[in-house]
């Protein structure tokens, strides 16, 4: 159960790490 939880914390990280990755590109290149 516990691995469980920080393999979905994992995740969850990861996805808001590329989402504020991406956002950072959008910005870099659209300026």
């Amino acid at each position: 159960m516990e691995l469980e939880k920080e393999g979905e914390d994992v995740v969850v990280r990861q996805k808001k790490t590329e989402s504020l990755i991406a956002h950072l590109e959008k910005h870099a290149t659209g300026e």
